[in-house]
């Protein structure tokens, strides 16, 4: 003989603070998914308030004694409403499925329950826990009991058999579990090498007093990268639940460039080199993230354009500017070199610097600040008019000249 009683799934809840059943609100009937010889479960289809489940048969269970057969003559059922330890009480929190089984091995175990269906106005759940049971007999097989509770049809229990026992066949189930669902992954925006995440989980289910944990806790401010939030919901009978989500703050805006507002002036027309950088035309660099950037350290100068040519000879229109070639020398990087002169008759040469800056994320900008030699200190010659692209060294020039090879010959 072999008997086994059992608790599983979530603690049993404090009676006082159960919701019965039958007044949960939109419940109108639940289905019993009885599956017999390992075939498709059949729907057993009861009323919430039905005589089925408000009444528990007395023993023994048999014909026309029994709320349906499993096995037609061998297999009875009973079903009621509960307690979690499966005592009857027409106004309980649980649903109960007894039954009598009269063989034992090799045949298999009885009570064969896939799962327990709630039907309400607006859907349909299935029970969530198992909170006790009974198994009896050579062929019962325990651990089958969460097969009533996995939302599977095509799993179910096998508890046992009553030859010779003085008990039933017993699966108490419950249906208002406590859960807890997570928010979907959040990617939120870097402001100043973190961000603040504000998320509510949703809790269902349960009884009495919840209480809802998370850590980090909404409203914390998340460095840079991914971190795992972990939220902890417990009730009063102290069933708990988990979730966890990713809070992923990114850096994916670029730096905000702000030009100096009055142009870098290269004087005296000398026809010399000047060494010019970009914190001469560049006011700031600012990324949202990391906070102000030094230009000269994340700035590369790409290219830079005259609207003057690289040398008045080798145009038709001449007006005198020196005689001087490569008028622009790149680095490669924060700096270059500008020639300061100008042609004697036009109206001062400007140099339109080109150039990227890039964050620590490799989020890049690109910008250009104008430079100029003024034709002379007047106040109308200042500033020199753009007249366009003329001569330009670096990538990105198009149709606008490079250095000619002619130049100086």
């Amino acid at each position: 003989m072999l008997l086994l009683v059992g608790l599983a799934g979530c603690a049993t809840s404090v009676e006082s603070e159960e919701t019965p059943l039958r007044q949960m609100a939109g419940l109108q009937y639940i289905t019993f998914w009885e599956t017999t010889n390992g075939v498709q479960p059949l729907p057993f289809v009861f009323a919430i308030d039905s005589t089925e489940l408000t009444t528990r048969r007395s023993d023994p269970l048999g014909d026309g004694n029994q709320d349906f057969y499993g096995v037609e003559g061998r297999e009875p059922y009973d079903v009621f409403l509960s307690n979690a330890d499966g005592t009857f009480n027409p106004n309980g929190g649980y649903i109960t499925i007894e039954a009598g089984w009269n063989r034992t091995l090799p045949d298999g175990g009885g009570l064969n329950i896939a799962e327990v269906q709630l039907n309400f106005v607006g859907g349909t759940r299935y029970a969530c826990e198992v909170t006790s049971f009974t198994a009896l007999g050579n062929n019962a097989v325990p651990q089958s009991v969460g097969n009533a509770v996995d939302g599977n049809l095509q799993t179910y229990t096998v508890l046992g058999n009553t030859v010779d026992q003085t008990g039933r066949l017993r699966l108490t189930v419950g249906v208002n579990c406590l859960r807890i669902e997570c928010p979907a992954p959040m990617t939120l925006e870097c402001v100043n090498w973190g961000a603040v995440a504000n998320f509510t989980p949703t809790v269902t289910g349960g009884w009495g007093e919840r209480s809802l944990t998370c850590q980090p806790p909404s409203g914390s401010r998340f460095p840079l990268g991914c971190t795992t939030d972990t939220c902890t919901v417990t009730d009063s009978t102290h069933q708990s639940a988990s979730c966890s989500f990713p809070v992923c703050v990114v850096d994916t805006r670029p730096p905000v460039v702000a030009i100096k507002p009055t142009r870098v002036s290269l004087w005296a027309p000398n026809h010399h080199l000047q060494r010019v950088k970009l914190s001469d035309c560049v006011e700031s660099v600012v990324d949202e993230c990391g906070g102000p950037l030094d230009v000269d350290t994340v700035g590369t100068i790409t290219r830079i354009e005259s609207d003057e040519a690289e040398d008045d000879s080798l145009v038709d229109d001449v007006r005198g500017d020196g005689n001087t070639c490569k008028d622009i020398v790149l680095s490669g990087s924060s700096w270059a070199e500008l020639r300061s002169e100008r042609l004697g008759g036009g109206d001062g040469r400007v140099y339109t610097v080109h150039f990227t800056v890039h964050d620590t994320r490799g989020n890049s900008t690109a910008s250009s600040c104008k430079m100029q030699v003024v034709h002379d200190q007047s106040a109308p010659s200042n500033p020199a008019v753009d007249g366009g692209c003329s001569y330009c060294e670096g990538s990105g020039c198009g149709s606008c000249p490079s250095a000619n090879p002619a130049c100086g010959e």
